[in-house]
């Protein structure tokens, strides 16, 4: 199971199809606040972005 260091300033996540066609999370950011956690499949993705959601002030989260 990996483990992803969240930001306090995560901003609006939401679920993507990568190039590879597997879901990812992603918030739209490109600096030092970007968050890119790969999915199993859709069901697992949106498990993952409930966990994110209810995580206060960042953390880690592991996926």
């Amino acid at each position: 199971m990996p483990k992803y260091q969240i930001p306090k300033n995560v901003g609006e996540c939401e679920i993507i199809e990568s190039r590879a066609g597997t879901p990812l999370i992603w918030n739209r950011k490109k600096s030092k606040g970007k968050i890119s956690i790969p999915c199993r499949d859709w069901e697992h993705a949106e498990e993952v972005l409930k966990k994110l959601k209810a995580l206060k002030n960042g953390g880690e989260l592991w996926v």
